[in-house]
């Protein structure tokens, strides 16, 4: 790829072919040599002064475009020139990198090679130590698993020597806390139902002390409004059912400079009755706060009693959980022999229990010497009580 001769840089496909051999970019032919315009030819005189001017001018552009040329030439030799030195520098730096890279990978295929023994050994090494522990954790199992199960076997053991020397007496405990917790769940329902009885009473009678105490508040107040006291500053800071009306502190009309009080016969009565509705307004108040401290009380205790009777209630299902037979009246064997019961199996023979109770797809029952056995439900055909007859 050819240089352009004016500005030095690679031309393409487009260059413009001078006639002295050399290339130039489309862009620097056309400002070194524009288009010229067509003018029209006109007449005119030449003169030799005229001529000798243009010979010289172009004498003189002759002479600068061959100084020009020649500085192009060099610099474009010494551009080729200093391309050539940097490919042959670039080709020599190739070569080295060649060279270092075929050292480098020479050592780092070395290296890789011992790094892989080194590692297949620590592999090996992990693998061997991974076998043995593998191995004693096997041991370590195995010997777990033999104590855990001669530990589950020596836990059944207990538990069947337990449930073996398990009495009638835990049933009769459990027989006797059902029967107290039965009765105290009674005494809370019917402390509960009282105390709401109550508090609804009381929830009326305060409604209607609280209507009457209105009534009675309102009269009072008209009546303030209606007999205006003859000292002025209102009622003293008291509520206008704690005042005590005066006989002879009713006015029924103002003027200027006096006032009309009532007939000396009318005021003791009218003190009388407004002295009365304030007292009945104070009785009726005082019941009605009374009568709401009295239903506070009632909420809490009926509150109190409903969460005992629901402790009461999880621990009798607990209790029902341990022995499904169990009721809030229990039979003792021992204090009412009632006979045994007769378990009737499929395949003809029977069974002779003191207490049976199902468990999922079990049938578990006590036999005659108060121990606990089992057997499947689809065995059994049928259960009667005191078919045997045997107290």
């Amino acid at each position: 790829m050819q240089p352009c001769s004016r500005c030095l840089e690679p031309v393409g496909d487009d260059a413009v072919l001078l006639k002295n051999g050399l290339y130039m970019c489309p862009s620097c032919y056309q400002y070194r040599y524009p288009v010229k315009k067509e003018v029209n030819p006109q007449r005119f005189f030449v003169s030799v002064e005229g001529v000798l001017a243009v010979v010289l001018t172009v004498g003189g552009m002759v002479g600068a475009y061959t100084v020009y040329k020649n500085h192009l030439q060099s610099a474009r030799t010494e551009a080729l020139e200093l391309k050539a030195a940097e490919e042959a520098a670039e080709i020599r730096k190739k070569e080295l990198r060649d060279v270092v890279d075929v050292a480098r990978q020479k050592d780092d295929s070395e290296r890789i090679a011992a790094e892989a023994q080194r590692a297949l050994k620590r592999e090996a090494d992990k693998v061997a130590a991974a076998e043995a522990l593998v191995r004693e954790n096997e041991q370590k199992r195995i010997a777990l698993e033999e104590k855990n199960k001669a530990e589950q076997e020596r836990k059944a053991a207990l538990a069947a020597e337990r449930e073996r020397t398990e009495t009638l007496e835990g049933a009769k405990k459990r027989a006797a806390e059902w029967v107290e917790l039965n009765a105290k769940s009674v005494e809370l329902s019917k402390t509960i139902s009282k105390s709401e009885e109550e508090k609804t009473a009381k929830q009326k009678s305060a409604t209607i002390h609280g209507v009457i105490f209105d009534a009675r508040k309102t009269a009072l107040e008209d009546a303030w409004k209606q007999y205006r006291l003859s000292k002025p500053g209102g009622t003293g800071g008291k509520e206008i059912w704690e005042i005590e009306w005066q006989a002879n502190a009713f006015v029924t009309t103002r003027v200027f400079g006096g006032a009309s009080y009532l007939a000396e016969s009318q005021g003791p009565k009218v003190a009388k009755r407004l002295n009365d509705t304030a007292a009945d307004a104070r009785f009726n108040l005082d019941a009605m706060k009374t009568e709401k401290k009295e239903i506070d009380a009632l909420t809490k205790l009926i509150a109190d009693s409903q969460s005992k009777r629901e402790i009461i209630a999880k621990r009798m299902a607990e209790l029902k959980r341990i022995d499904p037979t169990i009721t809030a009246t229990p039979i003792d064997a021992d204090v009412h022999p009632l006979g045994f019961k007769t378990i009737y199996k499929k395949d003809g023979t029977t069974i002779q229990a003191l207490s049976i109770m199902k468990v999922d797809n079990e049938v578990r029952y006590r036999d005659e010497k108060g121990e606990w056995q089992t057997v499947s439900a689809d065995d059994v055909a049928r259960i009667d009580a005191n078919s045997a007859g045997k107290p």
